[in-house]
């Protein structure tokens, strides 16, 4: 019997799993994949985000990765600049942008490290119910072997498709229709700059240091372009402005 499950162990399920272990709860951390696992993510965490990170005793490790810290950010509009550092939240104004291979993985140990029970290839089918109160979870191990597991609460950090609310009856509020979408790549020998936010016609390009040495760059367009854009990615990627745009 855990105090709480959390299912999903990125950015969301990690941290919940480890500051209640941390707390002394019993914790079981269970995700689908193996990491370090990439996915589709903004990488960009600003200054609250970091501060975060340092109170936890994880920013030295996320910057020990390769990922440098970023203090100053830019707005290009074309005719001027303008150029700054956010203000700080509690002592802090860097900002990084590590790869999810990376971060998530990092939050992972640390979870294991505070004492949570952590499972991967982990498959959540379902979750047990008790007069109606949700009592643990029904799952698969990469075996193929279903499992029960209880606890006094389960904490669906799985995403935006996520099964625990879908099984628990999770109401939806504060919806809002999907106004833009994003596409990004990797680029290795990017000349000094100051990551900054490129507003073009019909797109924004948005450009940041990660990882190895690795430039990303972010372009957001409308979410009627999405047909136009998956037709041809690399185009979208390069057309009208990509890292030569970048605030030198």
């Amino acid at each position: 019997m855990f105090d709480a499950i959390v299912v999903g162990a990125r950015c969301g399920g990690s941290p919940t799993a480890m500051l209640l272990a941390r707390h002394g709860y019993r914790v079981l951390l269970v995700d689908r994949v193996r990491f370090p696992s990439d996915t589709i993510s903004t990488h960009f965490i600003w200054p609250p985000g970091v501060a975060y990170l340092k109170r936890w005793g994880l920013l030295e490790r996320v910057l020990a990765s390769n990922c440098p810290a970023i203090d100053t950010i830019g707005v290009d509009l074309g005719e001027f600049q303008l150029i700054g550092q956010p203000p700080p939240i509690n002592g802090v104004t860097a900002m990084c942008a590590p790869r999810r291979t990376v971060l998530d993985a990092l939050l992972l140990d640390a979870a294991g490290e505070a004492g949570a029970d952590i499972r991967e290839e982990v498959v959540v089918i379902g979750l047990t119910m008790s007069d109606e109160l949700v009592t643990g979870i029904r799952a698969r191990n990469k075996d193929g072997a279903e499992f029960t597991e209880h606890a006094r609460i389960v904490i669906g950090a799985d995403g935006r498709n996520s099964l625990v609310a879908r099984e628990a009856g999770a109401g939806e509020y504060n919806a809002r229709p999907e106004l833009t979408c994003v596409c990004y790549a990797y680029w290795q020998d990017v000349g000094a700059h100051i990551p900054a936010i490129h507003p073009l016609p019909r797109r924004i390009v948005i450009s940041f240091p990660t990882n190895d040495g690795l430039t990303c760059t972010p372009i957001v367009f409308p979410h009627a372009d999405l047909p136009a854009v998956r037709v041809n990615l690399e185009r979208a990627l390069l057309r009208n402005g990509g890292i030569g745009a970048a605030v030198a």
